[in-house]
């Protein structure tokens, strides 16, 4: 009878014990797994529980306020399960949450009439908990609920988050800001450091649209801005608002190094012309890429005097049939264009015949 060795025989123990440790561990991870996913769903449906009490509550006053300036006081609304929602600080957020979706789509006394009810029920206290938070996300909810039950009282507490490191934070205090003081409310352009990314300017842009447009006082240091993208976004604002009395340093912002400046500035000097708009295009092209050179060219077809004539006549003759196009382009729209491209097609019908027909037909069609 032969007798395995004591080494092989404690091998296997130890092995077999670490089978059964691993298996109690699996079936502790699914335990532990299973009871979240129990605790998750758990919350959910309590979550869609409280939101609908909190609908059925909110549903019937909120319709009246639509219909009526003065609403009756909000002690109608506070019944025991009310109240137990009130005490709860889910419950409070839920309640803050279904008055600002219901504030987007109000103005006038159905909005004020939802702000009272905020006010009324003291939830600006949680607004201001959040917008004192250390977290970005607690912050950037804390001034979008702030922006949107329209306390203006805290503009100025908002207003240095206007420049904040963190994009979500900046962006909720930028649109605030903008909200409270319509066009004065771009002071936070004096001061701004941080990006200002192309989504932002949209945002504001639009925004500004709800606002009667006014001269914009600060509009001539934001084009002096250290910040390209405050000066990007000042041009912007000069072109789509005609800024007529920033127009010098509008015309400065071409000797920008950087080449989207650039191209806005050709843009917004267009936009608000002067007599010698044209001549300052005209000696800043050469100094230009091709895509500001074309720019430039259909500039000019608006803004060209006589003065120009040379210039374009010369551009016909340029390397590059983008910038033929628009010089001829350019050409048409003054008043002896179209019989100097004529009598170039006489002297050279190829390329000038088509190029006169190709434009021709774009400025009829």
């Amino acid at each position: 009878m032969s007798i395995l060795p004591a080494s092989v025989t404690v091998s296997s123990i130890a092995l077999t014990d670490l089978l059964y440790l691993g298996t109690a561990l699996f079936l502790l991870a699914a335990l532990a797994t299973a009871l979240l996913i129990r605790r998750s769903l758990d919350l959910k449906m309590h979550n869609s529980i409280v939101k609908q009490d909190i609908k059925t509550v909110l549903d019937p006053w909120i319709s009246k306020a639509l219909l009526e300036e003065e609403v009756g006081s909000v002690d109608e609304l506070i019944t025991e399960e009310f109240r137990n929602y009130l005490g709860q600080k889910r419950g409070r957020q839920h309640i803050i949450s279904k008055l600002v979706n219901s504030k987007k789509h109000l103005s006038g006394a159905a909005a004020q009439n939802i702000v009272r009810l905020y006010e009324t029920l003291e939830l600006k206290k949680d607004s201001l908990e959040k917008f004192n938070s250390d977290r970005w996300q607690q912050k950037a909810l804390g001034i979008y609920e702030l922006y949107m039950m329209h306390q203006v009282d805290m503009q100025n507490d908002i207003l240095p988050h206007t420049n904040s490191s963190n994009e979500y934070v900046k962006t909720e205090a930028q649109t605030a800001i903008i909200g409270f003081m319509g066009f004065d409310g771009l002071r936070f352009l004096d001061n701004l450091t941080q990006p200002l990314t192309e989504w932002q300017q949209i945002k504001i842009l639009e925004q500004l649209k709800t606002f009667e447009a006014q001269e914009m006082e600060g509009l001539q240091g934001w084009l002096r801005s250290e910040n390209e993208y405050v000066t990007l976004f000042a041009l912007k604002l000069a072109d789509i608002y005609q800024q007529a009395h920033a127009y010098n340093e509008v015309a400065l912002c071409l000797n920008s190094t950087n080449e989207k400046i650039r191209l806005q500035a050709i843009k917004a000097l267009t936009r608000m012309p002067k007599e010698d708009t044209a001549s300052i295009l005209v000696a800043h092209f050469a100094k230009e890429n091709k895509l500001n050179q074309k720019t430039i060219l259909r500039c000019l077809a608006t803004v060209s005097l006589d003065d120009e004539l040379v210039f374009l006549q010369a551009q016909l003759r340029n390397n590059d049939d983008g910038i033929k196009l628009e010089a001829a382009r350019a050409l048409l729209g003054t008043g002896k264009g179209e019989e100097i491209l004529k009598e170039m097609i006489s002297r050279q019908p190829y390329p000038f015949e088509q190029i006169y027909l190709h434009v021709k037909s774009k400025l009829l069609a």
